[in-house]
């Protein structure tokens, strides 16, 4: 299905744009503010062996809230998208629980609840087309503001942020890149926006070049090659869209056969093989400064 991404409404159900919302218009947009400042604050305090900086803590406080918003529809009628994030939860619980024992069920149950406390923010906190514009200008905003940092982190290999905040919360976590553990979060993290602003900002030339730069930019100075594939399968992914119309299944078909003809061709299996290519991309150089 192709989606016209001037009228985002016309894309989603009308038992989903005619349920009623959980949270006021005003409640909603608040949220997704904490839910971002959470999320990029590098504080880990420390509660019974188990790490919870605040984005956990504050999925735990609203997992029970959201649970039964939930279920009493405010979120439209669930899904079987809702049912499969259900099961692979539990799933992840099972098994952890059944390789390492008891001893990893308190880990299990906060990687659980994360998982499905966040989907639950996103299908109640973004109820329309106004509230998905809204969280892709406060990412954008976020980027934006963490810029600088990223550069300065870039050339002198000092995490200026954790440092700083350092001073202040004995739990910070000193070896963060810019804000996340490992330099493939914060470029995953950066890339996401990057169909979005191509999407969103359609017809709008310098707005929409402007953002792209700016995504791109934070996305290869994490200096990892996931996140740029991810960039470049999104590049892939609307060119295909534009010229086809949306004609996903022929893309699914052909991307299906030539995975299956690597598989039976080589015996290192597409992913690695694609992983080897990787290994010579430009941004390769700079591990060695």
């Amino acid at each position: 299905m192709t989606v016209n991404p001037i009228n985002l409404d016309s894309a989603v159900g009308p038992s989903v744009r005619n349920a009623a919302a959980p949270y006021s218009d005003n409640a909603r947009r608040k949220l997704l503010i904490v839910f971002l400042v959470a999320l990029l604050l590098p504080i880990q305090p420390d509660l019974g062996g188990q790490r919870l900086d605040p984005y956990r803590l504050l999925l735990l406080m609203l997992f029970f809230p959201f649970v039964i918003a939930m279920l009493k529809r405010r979120a439209g009628l669930l899904t079987i998208s809702d049912g499969l994030m259900g099961c692979y939860a539990l799933w992840i619980v099972i098994t952890l629980v059944f390789h390492h024992g008891m001893g990893r069920f308190a880990y299990a149950s906060i990687l659980a609840t994360m998982l499905v406390g966040g989907y639950m923010a996103g299908r109640l906190l973004i109820r329309n087309a106004q509230d998905y514009r809204r969280f892709i200008r406060y990412f954008l905003i976020a980027l934006l503001i963490l810029f600088p940092f990223t550069l300065f982190e870039l050339f002198t290999e000092r995490m200026i942020i954790a440092e700083t905040l350092g001073k202040v919360f004995p739990a910070t976590a000193q070896q963060y890149q810019t804000l996340f553990p490992h330099s493939i979060l914060v470029g995953i993290f950066c890339s996401i926006g990057f169909a979005n602003v191509l999407y969103l900002y359609r017809g709008r030339f310098f707005g929409r070049l402007s953002r792209l730069a700016l995504v791109i930019g934070m996305t290869y100075m994490a200096l990892s090659s996931a996140p740029l594939l991810s960039i470049g399968l999104q590049t892939i992914m609307a060119g295909w869209d534009k010229v086809t119309r949306g004609k996903w299944m022929i893309l699914a078909i052909g991307v299906a056969s030539i995975y299956t003809f690597l598989s039976l061709a080589s015996n290192r299996g597409p992913v690695i093989i694609l992983i080897e290519k990787l290994k010579d991309l430009p941004m390769r150089s700079w591990y060695a400064r």
